[in-house]
């Protein structure tokens, strides 16, 4: 991802969004595709806020694997290591509990619950 936005000429490694008034458009397709999806998240939400402040924008659109991923559907995914270090021991500690596991029956619970409709990144 870095890559492709560097070659775009609207993001450096020391400054971020470098693409001034630039309109931005992801045409979906992060997640499988990976080990870093959540820091591609992050990076795509970091540089939509700089682009607004030039007066760029960054536009993320969600395709299929987006959509598999909200119906729970995980076969295309590079498994679940990013979201258990970055989102489920989160929630284990915040809740003082693993039980909120038990509603995904085993299938990437912390996947799920990013993803799941109304989950952690329906508000991002």
């Amino acid at each position: 991802l870095k890559e492709f936005l560097k070659i775009s000429q609207v993001y450096n490694d020391k400054q971020g969004w470098i693409g001034g008034n630039t309109i931005l458009v992801q045409c979906g397709d992060v997640l499988d595709r990976g080990s870093t999806e959540l820091e591609c998240f992050s990076l795509l939400s970091q540089l939509s806020h700089q682009a607004q402040e030039q007066g760029g924008r960054v536009i993320v659109l969600w395709g299929n694997h987006e959509a598999l991923n909200a119906a729970g559907l995980f076969h295309y995914t590079t498994g679940d290591a990013e979201y258990e270090a970055n989102v489920g021991l989160s929630l284990d500690d915040s809740l003082q509990t693993n039980r909120w596991r038990l509603q995904f029956a085993g299938n990437q619970p912390a996947r799920w619950a990013t993803y799941e409709p109304g989950g952690l990144f329906a508000n991002t």
